[in-house]
Parts: structure tokens; C-alpha cells; sequence
């Protein structure tokens, strides 16, 4: 009995020991936030596991003040808390700076070096980028939105080859430069809401894009260059093809298209179809076809032949509004198929 009570103290004890130490190694993983005493309104870095966390900067004087205490912990006579700063922001790694009416994004941006996620969204007529943004050579996700005035984009955005993701919509882009091409990595682009007319050739180099999207732009015709664009065929969530030209002006789908043979996802709605385009019946793996707020006035009977069709929209078009002339074999195929 008595050795049993022995064993039992033993246990007892080697248990807590086990959980005292258990419980320091959790105190790793508590967060631990970095102020900046010569900025106070700067906003606190937080760094988990020597990772910094993602920082969302929303208020303007948070804005300016951080970019100043990051300025602070560059200079030679830079105090310990403004090194420690500065150190602490190199370890960020999202940082999303949305809605401030901004107009450039100070140079000293080129410090966070650890980002690989940048938002931007400054909704304003002036916005300019600066040429330090070349620094971030482990960016992986870029975005740049709502900005009128930016027609054109710095070439030193395209020496982030590292780059899986590119969001440019909202902006008032004309045109891409040919160095688009050299962002090989790009597995999403996204240029809706701009006023492109076309695409440069180089686009056909992004060999990996998966997802492109073109919404609201002013295309007459599909740029022939995407063709090239071979695996198109997952969305951001990796299930779906995508490629969506919604809201351009164009009534053609040329053959060519039958060479993205993985696409899932067609959205073509807003333009100006009068029907559906041959070429669009025989997409082999075709889930999803967009066609509303067209011109439609009949339906092929070659849609039947589209097997994998899951889900086709029709609504704003004369056919919808006419459905009882559309043939009852059609009607059967097309039903629990059909979204707004």
C-alpha cells in the first residue's frame, strides 16, 4: 500500500512537472505587441512565433504615423524603440491600407520586406506607387484598387516575379505594358472595371494563370491572346475554371477558344450576343455559362449536347421573356440548371 502511495506522489508530481513545462512553451505563442514611443498614433505591430501579423490601416493618421515611425528606425541616430520598431515591421506580412484618399505610398514601404501581401485600396482620383516596391521580393499577392488616376502601371511592379495573384480592378487602366509577361508565377489577374481595349501579346507568357478577369472593361472582341492561356481552370477556392468578360461590348466567340480545354467557368454576360456561339456548345468540361443581360433570342439545339452543364443564366435576354417558344426538350435540359 504504502509503495503504491509512493508511485502515486511520483506520478503526481512528474505530471505537473510535464504541465509547467507545457505550459512555458505556450508562452511562445502569445502575441507580443511593438509600439512606437516617438509616434504614438502609430499603429501597434503585433509579432506571433517571430511572425508578424496582418495589419489593416483604415484611419489617415494611423496611416501617416506609421509610415513616419518606419522612417524614424532607418536614420543613423535612430533610438532603441524606434530600431525596435522598425525591426518589428520587417516582420509583417499582410498589410491591407484601405479607404484614406491617399495619394502615394511613401518610399520607406520598400522596408517591409517580409510582406507577402499588400491591399490597397486609397479610392482616390491620385494615387501613384513608388519605385521602392520592387524591394518586396516576397510579395505574393498584390492588389491596387479604385484609383482614377492610375492609367498606367510602374515597371517595377513586374520585377516581383514572385507574384501569384494581381488585382487591378477599379482602377483606369488603358493598357498593360508588355512586361505583364514577366510575372510568369501569376496564377490570378484580375483587370475589371478598367477601360482596356486590349491585351498585350506577353500576356500569353503566363502560362500558370488559372483565373482572369476581365469585367467591365472596353473590349469589342475576346483578346485573342488569352487562348494561349492553357490552365485556366480554378478559381481562387481551386474548384472552378473561370474566365469572365462580363460587360464589354463583344458578339463574337471565335474557335480559338476551344483550346482552353480546362475552362469550367464562361461568364459573357452584358454584351451583345444575339445567340449562343457554337464554339461555346463544345467546351469539354463547361460548368457554368453566363450569358445574361444579352440579346438571345433562340437556344440551339446543341446545348443539349453540353452534359456537364450544371448551371447557365439567361435572365435580361428576349428569350427569357419568352420562354413558352422555347422547345420542351430544352426547357427539360435546362431545368434546376437556370440562375439570375
Amino acid at each position: 500500500m504504502k509503495k503504491r502511495q509512493i508511485f502515486f506522489a511520483v506520478a503526481v508530481v512528474l505530471f505537473n512537472v510535464a504541465q509547467a513545462g507545457q505550459g512555458h512553451s505556450l508562452l511562445g505563442k502569445y502575441p507580443k505587441y511593438y509600439r512606437s514611443e516617438s509616434c504614438p498614433m502609430a499603429p501597434a505591430i503585433c509579432v506571433r512565433n517571430g511572425i508578424g501579423q496582418t495589419l489593416q490601416i483604415c484611419l489617415e493618421d494611423e496611416y501617416k504615423t506609421f509610415f513616419d515611425a518606419i522612417y524614424l528606425g532607418t536614420r543613423d541616430d535612430a533610438t532603441k524603440n524606434e530600431k525596435v520598431y522598425l525591426k518589428a515591421a520587417k516582420k509583417i506580412t499582410k498589410l491591407w491600407i484601405h479607404s484614406l484618399g491617399i495619394d502615394t505610398i511613401p518610399a520607406v514601404i520598400g522596408e517591409l520586406t517580409g510582406l507577402s501581401e499588400l491591399w490597397l485600396q486609397p479610392h482616390t482620383s491620385r494615387f501613384s506607387l513608388p519605385l521602392e516596391i520592387k524591394k518586396l521580393h516576397k510579395l505574393r499577392t498584390l492588389w491596387v484598387n479604385c484609383s482614377l488616376d492610375l492609367t498606367s502601371l510602374p515597371k517595377e511592379i513586374f520585377q516581383l516575379r514572385e507574384l501569384t495573384e494581381l488585382d487591378l480592378r477599379g482602377n483606369n487602366l488603358t493598357s498593360l505594358p508588355p512586361e505583364i509577361g514577366l510575372l510568369t508565377n501569376l496564377k490570378s489577374l484580375n483587370l475589371s472595371n478598367n477601360r482596356l481595349t486590349s491585351l498585350p501579346q506577353e500576356i500569353s507568357n503566363l502560362t500558370n494563370l488559372e483565373e482572369l478577369w476581365l469585367l467591365n472593361n472596353l473590349f469589342t472582341t475576346i483578346p485573342p491572346e488569352i487562348f494561349a492561356l492553357m490552365n485556366l481552370k480554378s478559381l481562387s477556392t481551386g474548384f472552378y475554371g473561370l474566365l469572365s468578360i462580363d460587360g464589354n461590348c463583344i458578339d463574337v466567340v471565335p474557335s480559338d477558344i476551344l483550346a482552353l480545354t480546362k475552362l469550367e467557368k464562361l461568364y459573357l454576360s452584358g454584351n451583345n450576343f444575339t445567340s449562343i456561339p457554337p464554339a461555346i456548345l463544345e467546351l469539354p468540361r463547361l460548368e457554368l455559362l453566363g450569358l445574361a443581360r444579352n440579346k438571345l433570342e433562340t437556344l440551339p439545339p446543341g446545348i443539349l449536347q453540353m452534359t456537364k452543364l450544371k448551371n447557365i443564366s439567361l435572365s435580361g435576354n428576349p428569350i427569357w421573356n419568352n420562354r413558352a417558344e422555347v422547345p420542351e426538350e430544352i426547357m427539360e435540359f435546362l431545368e434546376g440548371k437556370i440562375f439570375n
